[in-house]
């Protein structure tokens, strides 16, 4: 079989492109991994400490406040695709105002 495909210049490229991909979705696998983790830890924070009888961003206590930057800690990795969904309406916009 490996002689086959090291002979075979087609299935070279595909073995290559099928690697490249796999490493693609590894290390988005990775990033969403991290986002769960990070995510479900300054919940739990914001749970933990929350005083009772009240809703959850009521009242703050000084941990909570640390859940809060540790969830957008976790969420940092998608604030990209944020920027460009805000970016690409403010361009159609400006293109619709112009003309």
């Amino acid at each position: 079989m490996k002689q086959i495909i090291k002979s075979n210049p087609i299935l070279r490229t595909f073995k290559f492109a099928f690697g490249g991909m796999l490493g693609v979705m590894a290390a988005e696998a990775v990033v969403v991994l991290y986002t769960i983790f990070m995510v479900s830890i300054g919940y739990a924070l914001l749970d933990h400490f929350n005083k009772k009888g009240t809703d959850l961003l009521e009242e703050l206590e000084p941990m909570q406040y640390l859940g809060i930057v540790i969830c957008i800690l976790g969420l940092l990795p998608w604030g990209q695709y944020l920027i460009f969904g805000l970016l690409e309406g403010a361009g159609q916009d400006l293109y619709k105002n112009m003309f």
